[in-house]
């Protein structure tokens, strides 16, 4: 047997002795197996369904099985026993241990010497798979087993198992218990990693680890928010294995799922999400890899194990070794990389990459670009420089510049930064020169400048369109005025004749003021 079998699968030996033996490899560990044995003397049909069977009970546990068991052959016969205590003043337990029947056969259990007896018992048609839930006692030292079997035409079952024992006990009145199986149950007490925030973990270079759901392979828990940071040292990397998975399927991971994250919070780049049995391995690009787990509140299944390695610092497994990548070592001291030819025009149709890595994994990477002559286009749609916030274009970007621009960047959230350069074949400038280095942390004052630019710069905006408002409310009120008048006086002086003394000055040439107020005033009215 391996993998997972109902309750009630049974074997019978061919004489006084089995032997078993539990195998594991070193892969997958489960909840394991728990088996019931027992001893019996076999029935047979000549005996016990010819004439009634006696036996006497000890207080030790003695075993009844139906005839020929575990193999109930079919034919319409009644088989009978009596079971009596050692002692008059004694009474009988007999419990149901197993039971397999066919739909017209039925074991009955009687409490006296005979089928006259009150009934303590009677099951048809059922399972009973090694359960104790059908327990009767008698009122006396006797009780009388009745079982009909019939003829099903060849369907398979295995017939019943009884086990009896004689009590102390003198009680008067019988008590009979039968109940469904009851399913096991197991208490769910969380780990620290799911209910005191994030679990870190120190894991040392040559060294391995497992990290499971609560409970495994047990089923885990509903609504759980479980973080596993694995952390490693300056120079090295860690590989994330995954050993067995499963946790609840669904659309897009919208329930249960796992986060693998390349970095030590989860605003760091994503490696993986996943759910279900669709699992992968990954490897870190710097010294930590943080893992979090959540569950919905409705199924849940065994969740998953994680082997994690240390090893020392590789180049990402993502990085394409078919480019020619130019590889840059971070460190505390300003270094720089330039556009071919700089500060010569490079190239057409150009495709340049370097891949900066902080070998430390401490601080912060600032690129700054010092110079910038590259074709100017918006938004960058054709020379530019790209930033990814890791070692691969699979990663975020960090930014992209081109024209004369001159931007600022910091990655905070990784030890790379991919940087790609592409030309097209028009249009070739003296190109860029860009400085990298390692700092302790963003400036504070950047976010600081950033606030006040962005408030007096708001406030500045306001005021002048404010006063560009108030200009032409002014303007268009005069010009109202000027036009009101004139009206007046044409409607006044309306006929032919009056019209004709009425003395016309001439028109008067606009000023440039006035042009501007008109062009403005028939942009409106458009």
């Amino acid at each position: 047997m391996c993998s997972r079998h109902p309750t009630g699968r049974m074997f019978v030996s061919s004489g006084q002795f089995a032997y078993l033996r539990l195998k594991s490899d070193s892969s997958v560990q489960a909840t394991g197996f728990s088996l019931r044995y027992l001893k019996f003397k076999p029935t047979t049909p000549s005996t016990a369904c010819t004439s009634t069977v006696s036996l006497t009970a000890s207080s030790s546990l003695e075993y009844l099985t139906s005839p020929d068991f575990p193999s109930q052959q079919d034919a319409y016969s009644t088989c009978t026993w009596l079971i009596s205590a050692s002692s008059g003043s004694s009474t009988l337990v007999i419990n149901v241990v197993f039971l397999d029947l066919g739909a017209e056969e039925s074991i009955t259990i009687f409490d006296g010497s005979d089928s006259s007896a009150s009934q303590l018992i009677r099951l048809i048609s059922d399972r009973v798979a090694f359960t104790d839930t059908s327990t009767v006692a008698t009122t006396g030292d006797k009780a009388y087993v009745q079982f009909g079997t019939a003829f099903l035409d060849g369907t398979s079952r295995l017939g019943f198992i009884i086990s009896y024992n004689e009590s102390a006990s003198t009680a008067t009145t019988a008590a009979v218990t039968s109940a469904a199986p009851i399913a096991a149950t197991t208490t769910y007490i969380a780990p620290s990693s799911c209910d005191s925030g994030t679990t870190t973990i120190t894991a040392t270079s040559g060294t391995s680890g497992y990290i499971t759901t609560p409970g495994y392979p047990e089923f885990y828990g509903h609504n759980l928010a479980c973080n596993w940071l694995i952390q490693a040292s300056s120079g090295e990397q860690i590989s994330l294995t995954a050993v067995d998975s499963a946790i609840e399927d669904s659309e897009g991971c919208s329930g249960d799922v796992i986060s693998l994250y390349d970095g030590p919070s989860t605003s760091y780049p994503l490696l993986a999400s996943f759910c279900g049995t669709n699992v992968q391995s990954v490897n870190s690009t710097g010294t930590n890899i943080l893992v979090v787990f959540t569950s919905d509140g409705s199924s849940s299944d065994r969740g998953f194990k994680f082997q994690y390695t240390v090893t020392a610092h590789d180049t990402p497994s993502c990085v394409d070794t078919g480019k020619n990548i130019t590889q840059l070592n971070a460190t505390s001291t300003v270094q720089y990389f330039t556009s071919d030819n700089y500060p010569n025009d490079y190239t057409s149709n150009e495709a340049l990459y370097w891949l900066i890595y902080n070998p430390t994994g401490a601080g912060v990477i600032k690129v700054q670009v010092e110079d910038s002559r590259i074709e100017a286009s918006y938004p960058c749609s054709y020379d530019k420089v790209t930033l990814y916030k890791g070692p691969c274009e699979t990663y975020p970007e960090l930014g992209t510049f081109c024209g004369e621009e001159k931007p600022l960047y910091y990655q905070d959230t990784g030890s790379y930064v991919f940087v790609t350069f592409v030309s097209d074949d028009n249009h070739n400038y003296k190109g860029f020169r860009v400085s990298y280095v390692i700092i302790d942390e963003i400036p504070s004052a950047i976010s600081t400048y950033l606030i006040v630019g962005a408030v007096v710069g708001g406030v500045l905006g306001a005021i002048a369109l404010v006063g560009i408002g108030f200009a032409i409310y002014k303007g268009v009120q005069k010009y109202k005025g000027k036009t009101y008048r004139t009206a007046s006086k044409v409607s006044v002086d309306s006929s032919d004749d009056e019209e004709s003394h009425v003395k016309k000055s001439p028109p008067s040439k606009p000023t440039k003021g006035g042009l501007k107020l008109n062009s403005l005033l028939e942009k409106s009215k458009s």
